[in-house]
Protein backbone atom coordinates (compact mmCIF):
# COMPACT_ATOMS: atom_id res chain seq x y z
CA UNK A 1 0.00 0.00 0.00
CA UNK A 2 1.38 3.52 -0.83
CA UNK A 3 2.08 5.88 1.88
CA UNK A 4 -0.24 8.71 2.01
CA UNK A 5 1.78 11.49 1.89
CA UNK A 6 2.63 10.49 -1.23
CA UNK A 7 -0.35 10.16 -2.80
CA UNK A 8 -1.75 12.78 -5.30
CA UNK A 9 -5.02 12.65 -7.14
CA UNK A 10 -3.49 13.57 -10.38
CA UNK A 11 -2.06 10.66 -9.92
CA UNK A 12 -5.38 8.58 -10.04
CA UNK A 13 -6.77 10.13 -12.68
CA UNK A 14 -3.58 9.34 -14.86
CA UNK A 15 -4.52 5.85 -13.55
CA UNK A 16 -8.20 5.64 -14.33
CA UNK A 17 -7.53 7.44 -17.89
CA UNK A 18 -5.06 4.96 -19.26
CA UNK A 19 -6.80 2.07 -17.37
CA UNK A 20 -10.00 3.11 -19.66
CA UNK A 21 -7.41 4.22 -23.11
CA UNK A 22 -5.20 1.87 -22.96
CA UNK A 23 -2.61 3.80 -24.86
CA UNK A 24 -0.24 6.55 -23.36
CA UNK A 25 -1.03 9.59 -25.86
CA UNK A 26 -5.02 9.00 -25.80
CA UNK A 27 -4.91 9.42 -22.34
CA UNK A 28 -2.48 11.97 -21.96
CA UNK A 29 -5.17 13.73 -24.34
CA UNK A 30 -8.02 12.77 -22.44
CA UNK A 31 -6.89 14.46 -19.62
CA UNK A 32 -5.27 17.31 -21.05
CA UNK A 33 -1.70 16.75 -20.19
CA UNK A 34 1.25 16.31 -22.39
CA UNK A 35 2.44 12.50 -23.28
CA UNK A 36 6.11 12.76 -21.17
CA UNK A 37 4.08 14.43 -18.23
CA UNK A 38 1.82 11.13 -18.27
CA UNK A 39 4.54 8.96 -18.97
CA UNK A 40 6.50 10.93 -15.57
CA UNK A 41 3.08 10.41 -13.65
CA UNK A 42 3.12 6.47 -14.70
CA UNK A 43 6.47 5.97 -13.49
CA UNK A 44 5.41 7.31 -10.03
CA UNK A 45 2.36 5.47 -9.64
CA UNK A 46 4.90 2.40 -10.38
CA UNK A 47 6.92 3.21 -7.70
CA UNK A 48 3.74 3.84 -5.21
CA UNK A 49 1.80 0.36 -5.58
CA UNK A 50 5.15 -1.28 -6.13
CA UNK A 51 3.75 -2.63 -9.43
CA UNK A 52 4.45 -1.97 -12.78
CA UNK A 53 0.33 -1.53 -13.51
CA UNK A 54 0.24 -1.59 -17.05
CA UNK A 55 2.40 -3.92 -19.92
CA UNK A 56 2.57 -2.82 -23.40
CA UNK A 57 0.95 -5.32 -25.73
CA UNK A 58 -0.62 -5.58 -29.45
CA UNK A 59 -3.01 -3.55 -28.70
CA UNK A 60 -1.53 -0.97 -26.72
CA UNK A 61 -1.14 -1.03 -22.73
CA UNK A 62 -2.85 -4.25 -20.87
CA UNK A 63 -2.83 -3.89 -17.05
CA UNK A 64 -1.56 -6.06 -14.61
CA UNK A 65 -3.64 -8.10 -12.15
CA UNK A 66 -2.44 -5.68 -9.51
CA UNK A 67 -4.06 -3.09 -11.84
CA UNK A 68 -6.96 -4.48 -11.63
CA UNK A 69 -7.79 -5.01 -8.77
CA UNK A 70 -7.19 -1.47 -7.76
CA UNK A 71 -9.60 0.45 -10.71
CA UNK A 72 -12.56 0.37 -8.94
CA UNK A 73 -11.70 1.80 -5.69
CA UNK A 74 -9.92 4.45 -7.83
CA UNK A 75 -12.87 4.74 -10.09
CA UNK A 76 -15.19 5.09 -7.24
CA UNK A 77 -12.90 7.73 -5.05
CA UNK A 78 -12.43 9.95 -8.01
CA UNK A 79 -16.72 9.78 -8.18
CA UNK A 80 -16.53 11.16 -4.71
CA UNK A 81 -14.34 13.61 -5.38
CA UNK A 82 -15.79 15.19 -8.01
CA UNK A 83 -19.24 14.96 -6.43
CA UNK A 84 -17.75 16.71 -2.96
CA UNK A 85 -16.45 19.55 -5.01
CA UNK A 86 -19.17 19.32 -7.27
CA UNK A 87 -21.69 19.66 -5.25
CA UNK A 88 -24.98 18.17 -5.26
CA UNK A 89 -26.31 20.56 -8.02
CA UNK A 90 -23.90 22.07 -9.89
CA UNK A 91 -23.76 20.30 -12.88
CA UNK A 92 -24.66 22.75 -16.13
CA UNK A 93 -25.42 20.70 -19.12
CA UNK A 94 -25.22 23.70 -21.04
CA UNK A 95 -21.20 24.62 -20.16
CA UNK A 96 -20.23 21.35 -18.82
CA UNK A 97 -17.27 19.36 -20.55
CA UNK A 98 -17.81 15.57 -19.58
CA UNK A 99 -17.66 12.34 -21.99
CA UNK A 100 -20.03 9.11 -21.05
CA UNK A 101 -19.28 5.78 -22.05
CA UNK A 102 -22.36 3.57 -22.43
CA UNK A 103 -22.78 -0.22 -23.18
CA UNK A 104 -25.05 -1.06 -25.08
CA UNK A 105 -26.09 -4.05 -28.32
CA UNK A 106 -26.19 -2.68 -31.63
CA UNK A 107 -30.05 -2.65 -32.05
CA UNK A 108 -30.51 -0.68 -28.58
CA UNK A 109 -27.98 1.71 -30.55
CA UNK A 110 -30.41 1.73 -33.40
CA UNK A 111 -33.18 2.83 -31.14
CA UNK A 112 -31.59 4.79 -28.66
CA UNK A 113 -29.13 7.07 -30.11
CA UNK A 114 -30.24 9.10 -32.42
CA UNK A 115 -33.02 11.05 -30.62
CA UNK A 116 -30.57 10.86 -27.59
CA UNK A 117 -27.70 12.36 -29.40
CA UNK A 118 -30.29 15.08 -30.60
CA UNK A 119 -31.34 15.52 -27.11
CA UNK A 120 -27.60 16.40 -25.86
CA UNK A 121 -26.77 18.60 -29.14
CA UNK A 122 -29.78 21.32 -28.00
CA UNK A 123 -29.40 20.60 -24.10
CA UNK A 124 -25.33 19.65 -23.89
CA UNK A 125 -23.25 20.53 -26.79
CA UNK A 126 -20.23 20.06 -25.03
CA UNK A 127 -21.08 16.62 -23.95
CA UNK A 128 -19.18 13.38 -25.78
CA UNK A 129 -20.58 10.02 -26.03
CA UNK A 130 -19.01 6.72 -26.53
CA UNK A 131 -20.71 4.00 -26.98
CA UNK A 132 -19.43 0.53 -26.46
CA UNK A 133 -21.14 -3.32 -28.41
CA UNK A 134 -22.23 -5.13 -25.56
CA UNK A 135 -24.49 -7.25 -24.06
CA UNK A 136 -25.39 -8.08 -20.26
CA UNK A 137 -22.66 -9.99 -19.35
CA UNK A 138 -20.24 -7.78 -21.07
CA UNK A 139 -21.86 -4.56 -19.97
CA UNK A 140 -21.45 -5.56 -16.45
CA UNK A 141 -17.93 -5.95 -17.01
CA UNK A 142 -17.32 -3.27 -18.33
CA UNK A 143 -19.14 -0.63 -15.82
CA UNK A 144 -17.03 -2.12 -13.05
CA UNK A 145 -14.21 -1.66 -14.43
CA UNK A 146 -15.04 2.22 -15.35
CA UNK A 147 -14.51 1.72 -18.54
CA UNK A 148 -17.92 2.85 -19.57
CA UNK A 149 -20.84 4.71 -17.44
CA UNK A 150 -23.70 3.05 -17.82
CA UNK A 151 -25.65 0.13 -20.12
CA UNK A 152 -28.64 -0.68 -21.19
CA UNK A 153 -29.41 -4.50 -21.38
CA UNK A 154 -32.14 -7.21 -20.64
CA UNK A 155 -33.35 -7.60 -17.28
CA UNK A 156 -31.68 -10.25 -15.33
CA UNK A 157 -30.62 -10.58 -12.01
CA UNK A 158 -27.42 -8.25 -11.42
CA UNK A 159 -24.14 -8.17 -9.34
CA UNK A 160 -23.36 -6.94 -6.65
CA UNK A 161 -21.81 -2.95 -7.21
CA UNK A 162 -24.41 -2.63 -10.18
CA UNK A 163 -27.71 -1.13 -9.57
CA UNK A 164 -30.47 -0.50 -12.78
CA UNK A 165 -34.43 0.43 -13.48
CA UNK A 166 -36.48 -0.52 -15.93
CA UNK A 167 -36.33 1.35 -18.96
CA UNK A 168 -38.38 -0.12 -21.74
CA UNK A 169 -40.26 -3.52 -23.25
CA UNK A 170 -40.38 -4.70 -26.48
CA UNK A 171 -42.96 -8.05 -27.54
CA UNK A 172 -41.79 -10.63 -29.99
CA UNK A 173 -43.23 -10.62 -33.48
CA UNK A 174 -43.25 -13.58 -36.11
CA UNK A 175 -42.18 -12.44 -40.10
CA UNK A 176 -42.48 -14.63 -43.13
CA UNK A 177 -42.65 -14.24 -46.64
CA UNK A 178 -46.35 -13.10 -48.04
CA UNK A 179 -46.17 -16.09 -50.18
CA UNK A 180 -45.38 -18.73 -47.23
CA UNK A 181 -47.70 -21.31 -48.21
CA UNK A 182 -48.78 -22.26 -44.55
CA UNK A 183 -49.86 -18.91 -43.24
CA UNK A 184 -53.93 -18.11 -43.43
CA UNK A 185 -54.89 -14.64 -43.35
CA UNK A 186 -51.66 -13.39 -41.65
CA UNK A 187 -51.67 -16.20 -39.17
CA UNK A 188 -49.95 -19.64 -39.05
CA UNK A 189 -50.96 -22.43 -36.68
CA UNK A 190 -49.17 -23.71 -33.03
CA UNK A 191 -48.51 -27.21 -35.25
CA UNK A 192 -47.37 -25.41 -38.31
CA UNK A 193 -45.62 -22.70 -35.96
CA UNK A 194 -43.53 -26.08 -34.29
CA UNK A 195 -42.85 -28.03 -37.44
CA UNK A 196 -41.50 -25.17 -39.56
CA UNK A 197 -38.10 -24.01 -39.78
CA UNK A 198 -37.09 -20.70 -38.11
CA UNK A 199 -34.64 -17.33 -37.98
CA UNK A 200 -33.50 -16.66 -34.69
CA UNK A 201 -31.07 -14.36 -33.02
CA UNK A 202 -28.53 -16.55 -31.41
CA UNK A 203 -27.47 -17.21 -27.75
CA UNK A 204 -24.30 -15.29 -27.36
CA UNK A 205 -23.18 -13.58 -24.12
CA UNK A 206 -22.32 -10.25 -26.48
CA UNK A 207 -25.51 -9.98 -28.07
CA UNK A 208 -28.59 -10.99 -25.92
CA UNK A 209 -31.49 -13.49 -25.48
CA UNK A 210 -32.26 -16.09 -27.34
CA UNK A 211 -35.63 -16.70 -28.09
CA UNK A 212 -35.57 -20.33 -28.76
CA UNK A 213 -34.90 -20.83 -25.05
CA UNK A 214 -38.65 -19.58 -24.52
CA UNK A 215 -39.60 -22.25 -26.64
CA UNK A 216 -37.42 -24.77 -24.91
CA UNK A 217 -38.88 -23.46 -21.28
CA UNK A 218 -42.82 -24.75 -23.44
CA UNK A 219 -41.80 -28.01 -24.42
CA UNK A 220 -40.98 -26.76 -28.19
CA UNK A 221 -37.62 -28.01 -30.08
CA UNK A 222 -37.64 -25.92 -32.95
CA UNK A 223 -35.91 -26.29 -36.16
CA UNK A 224 -32.99 -23.57 -35.93
CA UNK A 225 -31.87 -23.00 -39.92
CA UNK A 226 -30.46 -19.54 -39.46
CA UNK A 227 -28.91 -18.48 -36.05
CA UNK A 228 -28.41 -14.13 -36.67
CA UNK A 229 -26.45 -11.87 -34.18
CA UNK A 230 -28.76 -8.98 -35.13
CA UNK A 231 -32.53 -8.98 -34.69
CA UNK A 232 -32.92 -6.30 -37.44
CA UNK A 233 -31.52 -8.72 -40.15
CA UNK A 234 -34.56 -11.42 -39.45
CA UNK A 235 -36.97 -9.83 -42.18
CA UNK A 236 -34.40 -9.87 -44.81
CA UNK A 237 -33.07 -13.04 -44.68
CA UNK A 238 -37.04 -14.71 -44.47
CA UNK A 239 -37.97 -13.09 -47.83
CA UNK A 240 -38.41 -15.13 -50.34
CA UNK A 241 -37.89 -18.14 -48.54
CA UNK A 242 -40.15 -20.63 -46.58
CA UNK A 243 -38.79 -19.49 -43.33
CA UNK A 244 -40.30 -18.60 -39.85
CA UNK A 245 -38.73 -15.54 -38.81
CA UNK A 246 -38.90 -14.30 -34.72
CA UNK A 247 -37.57 -10.66 -33.96
CA UNK A 248 -38.56 -7.36 -31.72
CA UNK A 249 -41.06 -5.69 -32.56
CA UNK A 250 -40.28 -2.27 -32.26
CA UNK A 251 -37.07 -2.86 -34.53
CA UNK A 252 -38.57 -3.52 -37.40
CA UNK A 253 -41.55 -0.99 -37.47
CA UNK A 254 -40.34 0.55 -41.05
CA UNK A 255 -40.23 -2.25 -42.32
CA UNK A 256 -44.28 -3.76 -41.62
CA UNK A 257 -44.90 -1.90 -44.93
CA UNK A 258 -43.05 -4.09 -46.88
CA UNK A 259 -45.70 -5.49 -49.46
CA UNK A 260 -43.18 -9.03 -49.57
CA UNK A 261 -43.69 -9.65 -46.21
CA UNK A 262 -46.19 -10.30 -43.10
CA UNK A 263 -45.89 -10.24 -39.64
CA UNK A 264 -48.37 -12.04 -37.03
CA UNK A 265 -48.04 -12.65 -33.36
CA UNK A 266 -46.19 -16.09 -32.40
CA UNK A 267 -48.96 -18.61 -31.71
CA UNK A 268 -47.95 -18.93 -28.39
CA UNK A 269 -48.11 -16.85 -25.60
CA UNK A 270 -44.64 -15.17 -24.89
CA UNK A 271 -43.12 -12.50 -22.30
CA UNK A 272 -41.99 -9.17 -23.11
CA UNK A 273 -38.77 -8.66 -23.45
CA UNK A 274 -37.84 -6.36 -20.73
CA UNK A 275 -34.59 -3.75 -21.00
CA UNK A 276 -32.74 -2.07 -17.88
CA UNK A 277 -30.56 0.95 -17.95
CA UNK A 278 -27.40 0.18 -15.31
CA UNK A 279 -24.71 1.83 -13.62
CA UNK A 280 -22.53 1.50 -11.08
CA UNK A 281 -23.32 2.01 -7.62
CA UNK A 282 -20.24 4.14 -6.95
CA UNK A 283 -21.77 6.80 -9.51
CA UNK A 284 -25.07 6.93 -8.12
CA UNK A 285 -24.74 10.31 -6.69
CA UNK A 286 -22.33 12.03 -9.17
CA UNK A 287 -24.71 14.87 -10.43
CA UNK A 288 -23.74 14.72 -13.76
CA UNK A 289 -24.08 10.88 -14.16
CA UNK A 290 -27.09 11.80 -12.57
CA UNK A 291 -28.40 13.93 -15.28
CA UNK A 292 -27.01 11.44 -18.31
CA UNK A 293 -29.16 8.72 -17.19
CA UNK A 294 -32.14 10.44 -16.46
CA UNK A 295 -31.88 12.21 -20.30
CA UNK A 296 -31.55 8.75 -21.83
CA UNK A 297 -34.55 7.40 -19.90
CA UNK A 298 -36.31 10.49 -20.39
CA UNK A 299 -35.51 10.56 -23.95
CA UNK A 300 -36.57 6.65 -24.29
CA UNK A 301 -40.02 7.27 -22.43
CA UNK A 302 -40.54 10.32 -24.83
CA UNK A 303 -39.86 7.64 -27.82
CA UNK A 304 -42.68 5.49 -26.45
CA UNK A 305 -44.53 8.29 -25.87
CA UNK A 306 -44.28 9.42 -29.92
CA UNK A 307 -43.27 12.84 -28.70
CA UNK A 308 -39.65 12.81 -28.64
CA UNK A 309 -38.58 16.78 -28.13
CA UNK A 310 -40.80 17.90 -25.92
CA UNK A 311 -41.25 15.19 -23.50
CA UNK A 312 -37.89 14.38 -23.01
CA UNK A 313 -37.07 18.26 -22.56
CA UNK A 314 -40.25 18.56 -20.51
CA UNK A 315 -38.97 15.56 -17.56
CA UNK A 316 -35.55 17.41 -17.34
CA UNK A 317 -36.58 20.54 -17.09
CA UNK A 318 -39.29 19.53 -13.81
Amino acid sequence: MPRQRNLNVNLLVTFDAIMKERHVSRAASKIGVSQPALSYDLRKLRRLFNDVLFIRGPSGFEPTARAIEIHESVRSALVQIQSVVAGCDAFDPTTAHRSFGVAMTDAVTFELMPPLVRQLRQLAPKVHLRVENAGTEDSCALLLSGMVDLAIVTKVKLPPGIVGREIFRDSMVCVADRHHHQIRHGRLSRDAFARASHVLVSADRRIGTHAGTMFRERGIELNVIAALPHWRNVPEVVRGTDLIGLTRERLVAASRRDPDLVYFPPPFEMPQLAFQQIWPERSGDDPGHRWFRELMYATERAGTDRHPGRQATARLSA
